[in-house]
């Protein structure tokens, strides 16, 4: 059995008199593609976000591995190798595809703010290797042939490729992916589930939101279901697929 890679404990978040999550508690294990679902408002991004620095939670906290990320700023998870996207697309429009996956080689960095405005001694060579790992990322996800063309010319499938590409940049342990298949035709979606799965054969650890059950059923090892703020189900794809509570969750108590 893989080692437990992320770890989120009673994880609790209050917004004035608003209960978004309550009590939450899951481990996602290293190499597994795990799914975050439940209807809307159900409290799944509250949880990204504070995983990953944007909002502080009010109770609880998350790990990865020995490091308790509840309390560091973004930057500082992104460091420790937490990459995300966001629900709602957000590249540089008028940047081009391989300037925004530049953007996410930053943390491979080596040379500081200091070093590239003098153009010291080593700067040009960290400049090209940090190119080429773009152009590697982006031949990963066959999105090379549009390097040079600006990310607000493409359709909005490529645009969300280029933000899961820019995240995958910065070479994370653990990709964080907020509704990556919104917007993408049935064709765009199978082709997402197949890159997911490449990438997760190569050993990376991939958390999701989605809607699309039927990608989710497809290609994730455990799924969590959350409803109102709270843990109502987790285990495998088809053991959730046939809990009583799920189909209640979505479809109403009648159903």
């Amino acid at each position: 059995m893989s080692d437990v890679l992320l770890s989120v404990r009673n994880l609790g978040k209050d917004f004035g008199g608003v209960r978004a999550l309550s009590g939450v508690s899951f481990e996602v294990r290293a190499g597994d593609i795990h799914a975050l679902i439940g209807p809307n408002g159900a409290g799944k991004t509250t949880l990204f976000n504070c995983a990953t620095g944007v909002f502080p939670p009010s109770a609880g906290g998350v790990w990865l591995r020995e490091h308790r990320l509840t309390g560091l700023p973004p930057h500082h998870i992104a460091r420790l190798g937490v990459a995300r996207t966001a629900q709602n697309l957000r590249p540089w429009r008028d940047m081009t595809v391989l300037e925004n996956v530049l953007v996410g080689c930053h943390l491979r960095g080596r040379r500081g703010l200091l070093s590239g405005m003098f153009r010291f001694p080593g700067t040009c060579a960290e400049e090209k290797r940090l190119r080429d790992l773009a152009l590697q990322r982006l031949e990963q996800v066959h999105l090379a042939e549009y390097a040079d063309v600006r990310v607000g010319e493409l359709p909005l499938g490529q645009q969300r490729m280029v933000e899961l590409t820019r995240a995958l940049a910065a070479d994370p342990h653990l990709l964080m992916l907020d509704e990556p298949a919104a917007g993408l035709h049935t064709r765009e979606t199978q082709e997402l589930g197949r890159l997911l799965t490449s990438l997760r054969e190569q050993g990376l650890t991939i958390l999701l939101i989605e809607h699309d059950m039927s990608l989710v059923m497809s290609i994730c090892d455990r799924v969590v279901v959350l409803d109102h703020g709270e843990m109502i189900a987790e285990g495998t794809p088809r053991e959730v697929q046939s809990d009583r509570r799920v189909v209640a969750a979505y479809l109403g108590e009648q159903a």
